[in-house]
């Protein structure tokens, strides 16, 4: 986490756009959500932190098929989102959110992420300060013709 950047503690901080359980609000993150949570967390993760979603994802998913505590990687996840978007603290915590309703903490972190992006179509756009980078088309060339 950045230095100085803390999350809000109890009921301080601005609210989440949607509740945990608002699964609904959008269906086709909440069938990610459902059927391949580790994917939408790893995306989630790599919009917060700047990490490679790839390695995220791999490290959800192999810390929950050896172990079914995930909830201890995906928790501070959360707790950095809130810390970004200055979100307030639900009632039992980032890590016991995560812990008992996964699926649904993972859903409703997508969610926020879509709702505070700068897109207008809606798609995700990474968090300011997550350190990800800009890439653009080379410029145009031409060819030379041979003679």
């Amino acid at each position: 986490m950045a230095q100085g950047m803390k999350a809000p503690e109890g009921d301080n901080g601005n609210p989440w756009k949607s509740g945990l359980c608002d699964c609904f609000d959008d269906c086709g993150i909440c069938c990610f959500g459902t059927f391949l949570p580790c994917v939408l967390y790893g995306q989630n993760a790599e919009k917060i932190t700047g990490e490679s979603c790839f390695g995220h994802c791999l490290t959800m998913y192999l810390v929950q098929a050896l172990c079914g505590c995930s909830c201890c990687i995906t928790g501070p996840v959360r707790n950095r989102l809130r810390a970004q978007q200055q979100l307030k603290e639900d009632c039992c915590g980032d890590w016991c959110t995560h812990c008992w309703l996964q699926p649904c903490a993972i859903c409703q972190e997508a969610r926020q992420l879509q709702a505070t992006s700068q897109d207008p179509t809606g798609a995700y756009a990474p968090v300011q300060g997550a350190g990800s980078t800009t890439m653009s088309a080379p410029s145009s060339q031409r060819m030379k013709t041979a003679v």
